[in-house]
């Protein structure tokens, strides 16, 4: 998958303690699948479920800081959870049993700051 993440995220930070600080991270998120097979054909013997394109992510998380002489770090975890089904009914053999599908997804971030 090939995605591309427009996130709006909000964050609310606690005082330093001796160069630590923590804070907590939330918001939503549009997401774009370039590599979405929403539209392709299906065939008998190389069948797929098909995705949609297109998702809103709600997300939020926790994350740490330390803050050193010459650059900060900062390790996050996240969880993003879908919205919408983007599951695509088409009555193949493989997507019938299927329901629907919700996106869910766990970010473990580290970043580093010069």
């Amino acid at each position: 998958m090939i995605l591309v993440n427009f996130p709006l995220l909000l964050q609310f930070r606690a005082a330093l303690y001796n160069n630590f600080g923590i804070y907590s991270t939330g918001g939503i998120q549009y997401t774009f699948d370039l590599q979405s097979q929403a539209k392709a054909n299906q065939s008998l013997i190389d069948s797929f479920v098909k995705i949609k394109a297109q998702d809103w992510y709600g997300l939020f998380g926790f994350g740490l800081e330390f803050y050193a002489v010459y650059f900060k770090c900062n390790i996050e975890i996240k969880y993003a959870q879908g919205f919408n089904n983007v599951f695509i009914q088409d009555f193949t053999p493989v997507s019938l049993p299927i329901e629907s599908i919700k996106n869910k997804t766990w970010l473990f971030t580290i970043i580093f700051e010069g």
